[in-house]
């Protein structure tokens, strides 16, 4: 999506701001293409990023260069911190011929009045000093000014360890991979240089660092990767830390740009028992045809095949791969993104009350005034909206069409490999109907056709039985349930201090019971606005005896805390649930969550509980 490129505390510029600044630079970008200075797509989004930042007052900016550093639009912008992560032979055409000519264009970003941090070495690094002037290195070696160590993979994190000058970080880092882990000791520098974090605020950070499409596991049997590894360099990080994992045979499917050395990537990969290659839906992407003779002039794979589209190349690997083997998809960002649709869905089922709720799902994916007043009446009760390609969408509004339902999609103009809202409506004959059409037509749409059948499947359940999946035994699967809140809280906003000391606890929860809840919440620290942290050991002294004491009763019991050691204990005392008003920001807590198979409320108040 065009405005995850630029984001604020993690969410995407919103709609409005960029239709606003659209509308604000047309006769500008319009007057310069007259001239034929019109400019670059990456100079509007930067410009765009600069702006919003700019209006919402950050407190920092990050900015990510495009190409190089000294001709980068984002070198319009004087930073107080700057780092060259690495350098390798790419976008040669612009930027020299040597790893030595594009370190020193790198090497312009350098700020004016700190030191340059750079995870780079060897001749490239004595380039960027000459440019830089003053220069933190960031390495494994112990003469580097900050010392990186990697150590143990439980294969969701490594622990990493990064040793500055007076000052030194532990924690794990969710991101695989030796260079991931120089890439945090960069991120520490900087980020000591920038603001007074404290060590254990660094730490937290890297725990919390997420980064979708670098190394990102998705399945387990068979192993399944995806990496937008896009040059050889990185090629090369994606075989390093694969190394790191035992796994029989190697799938690979591999799509990359035309301009990309595709020789150096595929030689920097480890060899494959099968490759299929693909073309993701962009008009500079090599064909499927160019890359699979590249692979067989390299002469290390056991067999070699081209497919249509990413999503068959994903399907026909993971078919070919055993429970023990290995599938990597990797050569692009945008082979990643087409490939992660399979497990990262975006369809939304809702069902809305009435004519008007409908009509407001309608406009959130901007869908035009007067396709809202034909088509609201049918999205009562039973709406589906997906964001798909916009050929997708086409079939979809007139298969859909076709046998009595109704298809509204977006009037946002898009580029055909771009997505586009689309909203589907109908009864469950119609869904069911359709489903079968996608299957047949092979349209790329198996997420779509997964989440038609299991809410046609999941709706008629409830309808005959009272329950969306007679297996469950969440009280919510069998109707509306409702939870008792229990604060064992000197201060929380309604009933501090009431049921602080257990027994009196407990005898609220018996009578929560008898008036008919379902789930009794147990919280030990208030989140009212302006409320004192509680610390750890004082909230499981709060909580573990009330849950303890009511975990046989015949209702869900649900930890209500922020702290994954709280939670740990409570969930080993014997609650249900885990609620976490945070969004899961301790590090900790999505293990704890994972490692007892529990059922997880997740909310989000951005700066809880200071100031929600």
């Amino acid at each position: 999506d065009l405005r995850e490129r630029v984001q604020i505390n993690g969410r995407s510029v919103s709609k409005s701001t960029v239709r606003s600044y659209v509308e604000t630079i047309e006769p500008y970008v319009r007057s310069r293409a007259s001239e034929g200075l019109s400019p670059t797509f990456f100079e509007a989004m930067t410009a765009l990023a600069v702006e919003t930042f700019a209006r919402e007052s950050v407190d920092i900016a990050v900015l990510e260069v495009g190409i190089g550093g000294e001709y980068d639009a984002t070198n319009a912008c004087s930073p107080a911190a700057a780092a060259v992560t690495n350098v390798t032979l790419e976008h040669t055409d612009i930027l020299g011929d040597t790893i030595e000519e594009i370190a020193r264009d790198k090497a312009a970003i350098a700020p004016e009045n700190a030191s340059l941090v750079t995870g780079v070495d060897g001749d490239a690094f004595e380039e960027i000093r000459d440019v830089a002037g003053p220069v933190v290195r960031v390495g494994e070696d112990s003469d580097t000014d900050v010392t990186v160590t990697s150590g143990a993979r439980d294969g969701i994190e490594q622990a990493v360890e990064i040793d500055g000058s007076g000052w030194r970080i532990e924690t794990h880092l969710p991101l695989l991979g030796a260079h991931q882990a120089r890439n945090a000791g960069i991120a520490a520098a900087l980020a000591r240089q920038l603001t007074d974090a404290t060590t254990g605020d660094i730490e937290r950070g890297l725990r919390n660092a997420h980064w979708p499409g670098r190394f990102e596991v998705v399945e387990r049997s068979p192993l399944v990767v995806l990496d937008g590894a896009h040059n050889p360099g990185s090629c090369a990080g994606t075989a390093a830390t694969l190394e790191t994992f035992e796994y029989d045979d190697l799938h690979l499917v591999f799509g990359a740009m035309a301009d990309k050395d595709h020789a150096g990537m595929i030689d920097a990969l480890p060899a494959a028992e099968t490759v299929t290659t693909c073309r993701p839906d962009l008009e500079r992407a090599e064909t499927a045809d160019v890359l699979a003779t590249v692979f067989g002039a390299d002469g290390r794979a056991g067999s070699i095949a081209s497919a249509e589209t990413v999503a068959d190349a994903v399907d026909s690997a993971i078919a070919a791969a055993d429970t023990g083997d290995a599938v990597v998809v990797c050569g692009s960002l945008f082979v990643v993104a087409e490939a992660r649709r399979r497990w990262m869905t975006r369809h939304v089922t809702t069902r809305p009350a009435d004519l008007e709720s409908a009509r407001a799902a309608l406009r959130r994916a901007d869908v035009t005034e007067t396709e809202i007043e034909r088509t609201g009446p049918s999205g009562v009760h039973r709406l589906v909206t997906a964001r798909v390609q916009p050929e997708q969408a086409a079939f979809l509004e007139r298969e859909l069409r076709a046998i009595g339902g109704e298809c509204a999609v977006s009037a946002v103009d898009v580029d055909e490999h771009d997505l586009v809202e689309t909203v589907l409506m109908g009864t469950h004959a119609q869904f069911d109907s359709l489903s079968d059409r996608l299957e047949a037509a092979d349209t790329g749409l198996s997420g779509l056709v997964d989440e038609l059948r299991e809410k046609s499947t999941s709706d008629r359940n409830a309808g005959q039985s009272g329950k969306a999946d007679p297996d469950s035994d969440h009280p919510w699967e069998e109707s509306t349930a409702v939870m008792g809140i229990l604060n064992v809280t000197p201060d929380s906003f309604y009933d501090g201090g009431r049921y602080e000391a257990t027994e009196d606890a407990v005898a609220r929860a018996e009578r929560l019971i008898e008036a008919g809840a379902d789930i009794i919440d147990v919280g030990g620290e208030s989140t009212r606005p302006g409320a004192d942290p509680v610390p750890v050991d004082e909230e499981i002294e709060r909580i573990v005896p009330v849950v303890e004491a009511i975990a046989d009763s015949d209702v869900a019991v649900s930890v209500d805390t922020r702290k994954a050691a709280v939670a740990r204990a409570a969930l080993n005392a014997g609650a249900d649930v885990l609620n976490d008003v945070s969004g899961l920001e301790d590090p900790e807590m999505r293990l704890v969550a994972a490692g007892h198979d529990v059922p997880v409320i997740v909310m989000h108040s951005l700066n809880t509980p200071d100031d929600p």
